[in-house]
Formats: C-alpha cells, structure tokens, sequence
C-alpha cells in the first residue's frame, strides 16, 4: 500500500511539474510565473476533490474537475488510503473516487493514466516551446568555455 501510494506521489509530481514547466517556459520573468502559477494552482485544487467533494459540486464546474489533474490524483489516494477493494463502481461513483462520463465510468486507475496523459501533453508543449525558442539574445560571460567564471 505504501509503494502503491509513492507511485501515485510520484506521478503527480512529474505531472505537476511538466505543468509548472510549461508556465515557466511561457511567462516572461519570474513574478509573472509566481502570479499565473498561484492563479491557476488555487483554483484547482479546490474544485479537486480534496476539499470539497466533487459529487456536491456545482454542475458549471464539472467540466474543470474532469479536466484537473489533481481531481484524480485525489480520487486514487482516498482509493488506495481507504484499501476497500469490495465497492462496486457505483460505490466509487457516489464516494467521489470514480467520475461518472455519460455512460463511462472513469475509475482511479483509468484516472492515474489521464494524469498522466496531461503531463505528458504539457512536457511535450514544454519540448515544442523549447524549439521554437530563439538563444541569441542570451549573453555568455567570456570567462571559462562553458560561460562559467575563470579561475
């Protein structure tokens, strides 16, 4: 259960931080990032789950939690904390661990891969925005080869 639980910690981190990669790579300096990252994190994490259970959310605000990553990280950790491996889907369903999609039933492990699905999306625009980046401008110290300083 533990190593089940650190895999889950460590998707949503590299997940997370593909996300936070990509608002570093498109914000001009460093308050910016601060600003758009706290803008966005907040929210998402309220309509996650982790405070509110989603299955008393409003309805406007569905399509953000399925589109959150942090809603089915949350959704896999009270699964895998509550280890009752017994509730049919329907259970899940109405305890807020799986997500009702017309007739498709997202469970916590189908979850987990669309989590990671985004941050593997948001690592591969960190990757195209990387290439389309233009080094020129960047000035390199003329100390050591490298740009470091000399000795």
């Amino acid at each position: 259960q533990i190593i089940l639980l650190v895999c889950i910690m460590f998707i949503s981190a590299v997940s997370f931080s593909a996300i936070g990669l990509f608002l570093a790579v498109v914000s001009r300096n460093s308050p910016s990032f601060q600003t758009m990252s706290s803008m966005i994190t907040m929210p998402l994490t309220f309509v996650s789950g982790a405070y509110i259970p989603t299955t008393i959310m409003p309805a406007f605000l569905m399509p953000v939690v399925y589109l959150n990553p942090l809603t089915y990280t949350t959704s896999a950790f009270r699964y895998v904390a509550l280890h009752d491996t017994t509730m049919t889907q329907a259970e899940l369903v109405a305890q807020g661990m799986a997500f009702k999609l017309g007739n498709f039933i997202v469970t916590p492990a189908m979850g987990l891969g669309i989590t990671i699905l985004i941050g593997a999306f948001f690592l591969w625009l960190c990757v195209k925005k990387f290439d389309q980046a233009d080094f020129s401008s960047i000035k390199v110290s003329k100390g050591r080869p490298g740009g470091g300083p000399g000795r």
